[in-house]
């Protein structure tokens, strides 16, 4: 009996630790769309301006980069999305002898779920700063 309520105890963390990586892959997208949307906004609206400039390559060399690197830190967080999902579906023993880890970088607060099991059962308790240990 103790045993399922710390299971279901710990799913709960993790699907809550999924809905915050949802939000933010959504609120990423839609910093990226907005993003987008300047930009080619001002290079549509100065194209001719900005055609075979110094200035107007270094702005598209600047945007073509920018978007690299927000998209492998969407693909990193997608990652993440899919390796909880599966923690989550993971069969009770499966979960006490595997656990997951992961460090985001990029301002995205560290991540850390980890299975552990002890003489006599498992614990589960969060740090100070939301990382959860189990």
């Amino acid at each position: 009996m103790e045993r399922n309520i710390w299971i279901r105890a710990q799913i709960r963390q993790l699907e809550d630790v999924l809905a915050g990586l949802r939000t933010r892959l959504s609120l990423m997208n839609a910093r990226q769309s907005s993003n987008d949307a300047e930009f080619w906004r001002i290079w549509g609206r100065e194209r001719e301006e900005y055609k075979n400039s110094p200035e107007g390559m270094r702005l598209l060399s600047n945007y073509n980069s920018e978007t690299a690197r927000r998209r492998a830190d969407q693909l990193d967080l997608e990652s993440k999305i899919d390796d909880v999902q599966y923690q989550i579906r993971l069969e009770p023993l499966e979960r006490e002898t595997f656990g997951l880890f992961w460090e985001s970088k990029g301002g995205y607060n560290d991540l850390m779920v980890r299975s552990r099991m002890r003489e006599g059962g498992s614990e589960m308790r969060t740090s100070s700063n939301g990382t959860a240990f189990f």
